[in-house]
């Protein structure tokens, strides 16, 4: 039977289990290799990548600027 001592652990169990694991709320977009102190100093990362430059003039709202994008999914 329940019991109102009995509530503080009750309440505890029930957290407990309610609390996500860290494990299973994994970035589904998340690619490559975890950072690294030199592949963070690197002028290249590990994805083949392509840019676009996009002149001001062809731009509606910003200056233009290089649109940087990788080129494979994996």
């Amino acid at each position: 039977m329940y019991s109102p001592r009995r509530r503080p652990a009750l309440l505890a169990v029930a957290g407990l289990t309610l609390i996500p694991n860290a494990n299973a709320a994994e970035n589904p977009f998340e690619r490559g290799p975890a950072p690294s102190s030199s592949s963070l100093a690197a002028a290249r990362g590990p994805f083949a990548t392509s840019q676009v430059t996009v002149s001001s003039r062809d731009a509606s709202g910003f200056g233009g600027g290089t649109i940087c994008f990788p080129t494979s999914g994996d």
